[in-house]
């Protein structure tokens, strides 16, 4: 749980609120593999309690074989309303509060479908060149590294310096992530012992 951000910012940023308290079981490595040295566990598994009441469970298992039933980096959302899992998007057929009717229907997407925004195209050609030293203005790209995300992070990173406005992903967001790794090291430590996650200012609606 010590590099906890790439699972943890998909859930926060869809719930947009911050995570209160957690409890975490940790599993430690037995066949003596190197890699695992320094560490206390390979895998740790994590229950978050959220500001909204939701629950989050969070999985760093770094001792595990594969990823079964779902072949790319995504991470799952299961609502009242609907759910999401691997490029597919469920309602769920229930009545709403308000007296709606959802009806049960699936949607199965790519992932360049999901990615709404597109990316400028000087940037996709900047990236392309460094994947690809021989590609040439307006070739396809395909944005890689952790589903695609990373020529994103850094365009809207460098997009808010240049135009002197508050990035997507704040410092606060940053903390968040991190504290909630801390968090949950610390209740593996202690057996699975309920830790409160520092509150460094999420900017949230607890009501979502």
């Amino acid at each position: 749980m010590n590099y906890p951000t790439h699972s943890v910012s998909g859930p926060l940023s869809v719930m947009n609120c911050r995570p209160v308290k957690v409890s975490a079981y940790g599993y430690r490595n037995r066949n003596h593999d190197d890699f695992f040295k320094n560490m206390e566990f390979s895998n740790v598994i994590a229950l978050f309690q959220m500001e909204n009441g939701a629950a989050v469970r969070i999985a760093e298992a770094r001792e595990m074989q594969g990823n079964i039933g779902c072949d790319h980096e995504d991470f799952r959302i299961f609502g009242t309303r609907g759910s999401y899992s691997c490029l597919c998007w469920r309602d769920n057929g229930r009545i709403m509060p308000d007296g709606e009717v959802k009806p049960y229907q699936e949607v199965q997407y790519t992932e360049n479908e999901l990615r709404v925004e597109k990316l400028p195209q000087e940037v996709a050609d900047a990236f392309n060149r460094i994947l690809n030293k021989n590609a040439k203005p307006g070739d396809d790209f395909i944005p890689s590294g952790h589903g695609g995300s990373h020529p994103y992070l850094v365009h809207e990173f460098v997009s808010s310096v240049a135009e002197n406005r508050t990035p997507a992903i704040t410092a606060r967001h940053a903390a968040t992530y991190m504290a909630m790794g801390a968090a949950a090291h610390k209740s593996a430590m202690k057996d699975g012992e309920i830790v409160e996650v520092t509150d460094f200012g999420y900017a949230s609606k607890a009501s979502c």
